[in-house]
C-alpha cells in the first residue's frame, strides 16, 4: 500500500460527497472506518477468494486475538461484497453478504468485553453503510442525468 495516505485523502472526499447525496449522516468513528476500509480495497480488490462461511467456521476454533482478526477481515469483506456487488449472480440468497457480515461484525464487537462499540455500529447500521459506499461508485451515473 504505497499510495495509502493518498488513497485516504481521496476516500474520505468520496465518502462525504456520498453521504451528501443520500442525505446521510454516518457517526464519525463510523465514518472513519468505512473511509479506511475504502482506501485499503482501493489497494487489495482481490476479495471473495475463500467462501465465507468456511472462514466464520474456522474461526470458531481459533483464539480470541485470532477469532477477533478473521470476524474483523470478514466483515469487512462481506461489507465491500455487498456494496458494490461483485459476483452477484453467484450469491447464494439475496442478503448473504449482508447477513454474514452484520454476523461477523456482531462477533467482532463481542470478542470484547465490553462489546466494541464501534463494531456494533458496524453491524447495526451495515445496510446503511452498503449504500454509502455503493453511492461511491455511481457518482458518473448521477452526472449522466
Amino acid at each position: 500500500m504505497n499510495h495509502f495516505l493518498t488513497y485516504t485523502k481521496h476516500s474520505y472526499e468520496i465518502i462525504l460527497e456520498a453521504e451528501s447525496k443520500l442525505c446521510i449522516d454516518l457517526q464519525h468513528e463510523t465514518e472513519a472506518y468505512v473511509v479506511h476500509l475504502f482506501a485499503k480495497f482501493m489497494d487489495r480488490p482481490n476479495i471473495n477468494t475463500q467462501p465465507i462461511g468456511i472462514k466464520m467456521l474456522e474461526a470458531v476454533h481459533k483464539s480470541t486475538k485470532e477469532r477477533r482478526k478473521i470476524f474483523n477481515e470478514v466483515g469487512d469483506e462481506c461489507l465491500i461484497i455487498n456494496s458494490f456487488g461483485y459476483g452477484k449472480n453467484r450469491w447464494p440468497t439475496q442478503n448473504y453478504y449482508k447477513d454474514m457480515g452484520t454476523l461477523a461484525y456482531d462477533q467482532t464487537a463481542h470478542t470484547n468485553d465490553p462489546p466494541d462499540d464501534l463494531f456494533i455500529e458496524l453491524a447495526k447500521n451495515f445496510t446503511l453503510i452498503s449504500k454509502v459506499l455503493n453511492k461511491c461508485t455511481n457518482f458518473n451515473d448521477d452526472m449522466a442525468i
